[in-house]
């Protein structure tokens, strides 16, 4: 099935196309362990599993409802049998059907915050969530002056520092199934002011 990108607001039957989609793969034999669906809230989540349900649920009515369901997910001929089927595998492998939360997005902080090129930045990432208690862990992308720069850790060394750039580091969080909102932070790279080492005044002896 081609991917697709559906953008609409509350309301407009983003769930039905979802579950249309869900429904066709099992109705290809697709394994619903196989199938991952993300959403924002559990509350959705649990609206996306009821709706699954209760269109199969009134397909098994008669043919008309069965070819009618056949219609809106893209199988032909499918009748009460073939909905039954579909429903039978989802029963009985319904736990293994995710239909996953995604984390929320986190805090960034640089330090530090007036860095120069003799320091080491660090980057920290903290607050996101997971609504489904799932573990979540940061992945970070530094670019340097707008390129990407190679590193993936949480810092950058003062020999890759130089007076006047700006670095932005890009922050994504993943609950082990799915990646949350990237965010990201920037931050320029001041000079270092010069200091006196000492001072010597000549001669050393003077006479008026």
């Amino acid at each position: 099935m081609k991917s697709t990108v559906i953008r609409a607001s509350a309301g407009s039957g983003k769930t039905f196309q979802l579950t249309n989609r869900i429904l066709n793969l099992l109705a290809n034999k697709v394994s619903p362990s196989e199938i991952l669906a993300t959403t924002f809230t559990r509350k959705a989540a649990g609206e996306i599993r009821e709706r699954l349900f209760a269109r199969l649920a009134k397909a098994l009515e008669n043919n008309e409802s069965a070819a009618e369901l056949g219609e809106e997910i893209g199988v032909q001929n499918l009748l009460p049998e073939g909905v039954l089927h579909i429903l039978q595998r989802l029963i009985h492998e319904q736990h293994s059907l995710r239909v996953n939360t995604l984390p929320t997005a986190p805090t960034i902080a640089i330090s530090p915050t007036n860095a120069t090129s003799s320091d080491t930045l660090s980057a920290s990432a903290t607050g996101s969530t997971d609504a489904d208690g799932q573990s979540v862990t940061y992945s970070y992308e530094w670019y340097e002056n707008g390129s990407v720069h190679p590193s993936t850790l949480t810092n950058i060394g003062s020999a890759d520092l130089d007076v006047g750039e700006l670095w932005t580091v890009r922050v994504t969080p993943n609950d082990g199934y799915v990646d949350g909102a990237m965010v990201s932070a920037d931050i320029t790279i001041q000079n270092t002011a010069p200091v006196v080492q000492s001072v010597q005044i000549s001669p050393s002896s003077a006479y008026n």
